[in-house]
């Protein structure tokens, strides 16, 4: 069964999504993070973005490792977003 999440209006399955009591609605791992803990969610993507503008980890490397491994907490949702901003950025690059 599927169902969209309240924020990105994106189809996942009901295990991908979280409920949240307040709003009475689903919610995917970055559509809660950054909607209910921005603090935490935003401190996330910001490391991320030090650590992949001082080349101390591939933003590419880093999402396939979160395939293994999925976020847990708003800091590691963040994290993930800035990466995969950056491994678009750059796909984008190769295609001009």
């Amino acid at each position: 069964m599927t169902r969209k999440c309240a924020c990105c209006d994106v189809p996942h399955t009901h295990i991908e999504l979280m409920y949240v009591d307040s709003s009475e609605d689903y919610y995917c791992g970055f559509c809660h993070a950054e909607t209910f803990y921005y603090a935490d969610y935003d401190e996330g993507y910001q490391q991320a973005r030090r650590d992949i503008d001082y080349n101390i980890y591939d933003a590419e490397a880093s999402v396939m490792s979160f395939e293994g491994d999925p976020p847990d907490c708003p800091r590691h949702w963040g994290y993930l977003q800035a990466c995969i901003h950056e491994v678009e950025k750059q796909n984008e690059g190769d295609l001009t």
